[in-house]
């Protein structure tokens, strides 16, 4: 499985952000929580705006909250699949 590189943000509920663009999942790491919550699919654009945006906070919540929920542990499992794993498993060459 994939993982999605993290970017610290400066921000008073949120520690961090990451996007990976193969499958469009969003990844926030709010503050108050041990890991970070999956959204999907957000769009590169709308992933760097929240990124680069002055107060991130706010940036979530207008760009986010309310057009994609959160991602379920199997969706986001799903989204991040290595295509490649296991790719050969059960063939055989006769």
């Amino acid at each position: 499985m994939r993982t999605i590189p993290m970017t610290p943000v400066t921000s008073s509920n949120i520690k961090a952000v990451g996007h990976d663009p193969k499958s469009l999942t969003l990844a926030v790491h709010f503050l108050s929580g041990p890991e970070p919550c999956y959204f999907g699919p957000v769009p590169a654009e709308v992933a760097a705006q929240l990124a680069g945006a002055e107060s991130v906070g706010k940036a979530f919540g207008q760009l986010i909250r309310g057009k994609w929920h959160p991602l379920s542990p199997d969706a986001v499992a799903a989204a991040l699949a290595d295509e490649t794993e296991d790719l050969h498993e059960g063939s055989t060459v006769d």
